[in-house]
């Protein structure tokens, strides 16, 4: 399923290239602009090589192990590495702040199928310069590539205002072990794990529709959105962050 998913991901890419006008392949000259490759899947690497190659971005290296591209990534030195999440199960954030820790100065856009808020923000705040999802369109990862590779962060449209939204509510947020009792923490937890009220209250030997009071109760002590309960848990380390 997942080697389907990505094939879908990636092979637009290749069939979207041969529709090109000649400007894109004479903007290719007059960019130079070189790029590290790592994804576990070498169709997705042959994929955004091909496609980045018509916007002037050259590939000078490619890694399919978060170990191939610790010991590879600045072989040629290239202006900016484009890593995927989740490669052979090794977590992608802690993976950018490996990169960071041997390389302060490179320059990482990610390229994930992830689409959630809080693993976007998590890579911002781990030293990622820019994130693209593999759901978007081509030229978005280019873009991406080369504002980073000028020395900017770029955002895909629509998250920098989420991710101030975001930052602005987690300064407001209180800790809910602060402030929540014991049977309330338990509720808040298994509802940020999506978790419906009538499971919780199987669960827990209680009515829904006492589920239903102590979730508002809970909504009102800690001030914030029902929508807000998955991230404030993981902030706290009340729920892993799924990779």
């Amino acid at each position: 399923m997942k080697i389907t998913a990505l094939v879908l991901c990636v092979f637009p890419l290749i069939f979207i290239r041969k529709s090109y006008t000649n400007d894109h392949f004479r903007m290719a000259k007059r960019k130079n602009i070189k790029v590290f490759i790592s994804d576990d899947h070498a169709v997705a690497r042959k994929g955004i090589t091909e496609i980045l190659h018509d916007y002037g971005i050259n590939t000078v290296g490619e890694a399919a192990t978060v170990k191939e591209t610790l010991e590879h990534c600045f072989d040629k030195h290239p202006d900016v590495l484009v890593i995927d999440l989740n490669m052979n199960g090794d977590n992608g954030i802690s993976t950018i702040e490996k990169i960071l820790d041997l390389h302060s100065e490179a320059k990482i856009v990610v390229f994930s199928m992830r689409e959630s808020l809080n693993i976007i923000h998590a890579t911002y705040k781990m030293g990622a310069k820019g994130y693209a999802t593999k759901s978007s369109g081509p030229e978005v990862l280019a873009d991406a590539i080369k504002k980073v590779a000028s020395g900017k962060n770029y955002y895909m449209p629509g998250v920098a205002e989420e991710i101030l939204d975001y930052d602005t509510r987690a300064h407001k947020e209180v800790d809910p072990r602060a402030v929540l009792t014991e049977k309330e923490l338990i509720i808040f937890t298994r509802l940020a794990e999506g978790k419906s009220n009538e499971e919780i209250a199987e669960e827990l030997g209680l009515t829904t529709k006492s589920v239903a009071n102590r979730a508002l109760d809970i909504k009102n002590k800690l001030g914030v959105r029902y929508t807000s309960f998955e991230w404030i848990a993981r902030k706290y380390n009340l729920l892993k962050l799924d990779l």
